[in-house]
């Protein structure tokens, strides 16, 4: 077994290794690299993805039964530390791979079984003070659903694509920020950065072409303190610091959004849902996916949603009817 997997893992680190090499010499620019290593994650045969979420679902015995692993899978622990050495490598060169699947999902924190084993569903709260969910929720892995807490909100007439991209148009200098500082998310729309979103011709922008789903995080000032003219931080949380203006935007016709996946971020998140009708697919990672549940969560218009996204793999479905453009954010 140990060595068949070795095979397998030195075959994927090293092909991965020359298509990063191949990209470097070439003079591809990080969002091209990005792209090549997505396709060639997508590639992998089953039992090279297979291989890969074995590994990590050892790297969770090894921690948690050390001794008997020591003992008797010895070889295969060494083959862990050498792989990990190698991501390590490649990691240091370009820190945008974290954002690849093969690397993302395969590097996520190991969490206690006992915190999700008997959560099935979200909780939802139709009204709470700042006190009660910092104290019951903010630490939790429960979900929870706010119903209507961004209902009154402007950016719920406000924000559209034209609202974006003239947004964007204002200051190009937002542009270039965004694209160096930020992350941008074409999941199979075909529209692979925040430039080529900004320029869809009326037909693509308006849905009467292809229809599309992307995201995209800021870390603009300008961009930050236009956005939080039309959103709020909310009602529930506590004051974020003025210099904090990282967000997180999602946009696409109905249909399916973001295929499923775990995030690596700093903290836990919330997302309002400013337009359109959106049901979350949340799933365990796999070293709970026996004493843990998958269950849905369907979020409104106004609603907000707050999980920890880096606990949960998660994937979105739009329902049909209007676009659905979300707003989020991290919170301490």
């Amino acid at each position: 077994m140990e060595e068949r997997v070795e095979e397998v893992v030195e075959g994927v680190t090293e092909r991965l290794s020359s298509v990063f090499e191949a990209g470097r010499a070439s003079g591809l620019g990080e969002d091209d690299i990005s792209q090549t290593i997505d396709l060639f994650y997508k590639e992998l045969s089953k039992k090279e993805k297979a291989t890969m979420s074995f590994l990590r679902i050892m790297k969770v015995s090894v921690l948690k039964t050390a001794y008997v692993l020591l003992y008797r899978l010895l070889p295969l622990v060494l083959l862990l530390s050498s792989l990990y050495s190698q991501l390590q490598l490649l990691i240091q060169k370009d820190p945008c791979l974290l954002a690849q699947p093969m690397l993302h999902d395969f590097a996520t924190k190991i969490i206690d079984c006992n915190s999700c084993l008997n959560i099935t569903n979200a909780v939802t709260i139709n009204s709470i003070s700042v006190m009660d969910f910092m104290n019951n929720h903010a630490t939790s892995l429960q979900p929870v659903l706010v119903k209507g807490a961004a209902s009154n909100w402007p950016a719920m007439s406000i924000f559209s694509y034209e609202y974006f991209k003239g947004l964007y148009t204002k200051n190009p200098e937002a542009i270039t920020h965004d694209r160096e500082e930020g992350q941008f998310f074409p999941y199979s729309s075909g529209i692979f950065t925040l430039d080529e979103f900004l320029s869809l011709d009326n037909e693509t922008a308006s849905f009467k072409g292809k229809k599309w789903y992307i995201g995209w995080s800021t870390t603009d000032n300008f961009v930050g303190e236009e956005l939080r003219k039309h959103v709020k931080v909310p009602y529930f949380l506590p004051p974020v610091p003025s210099e904090d203006n990282l967000a997180w935007i999602f946009m696409g016709a109905p249909g399916p959004g973001a295929g499923l996946h775990i995030d690596f971020v700093g903290r836990v998140s919330w997302q309002a849902q400013l337009s359109g009708k959106k049901t979350w697919t949340l799933a365990p990672p796999p070293e709970c996916e026996t004493t843990c549940s998958t269950f849905n969560v369907t979020v409104d218009t106004g609603d907000i949603i707050v999980i920890d996204t880096n606990s949960w793999f998660h994937a979105t479905f739009i329902h049909p009817g209007n676009v659905s453009i979300t707003f989020g954010a991290e919170f301490e």
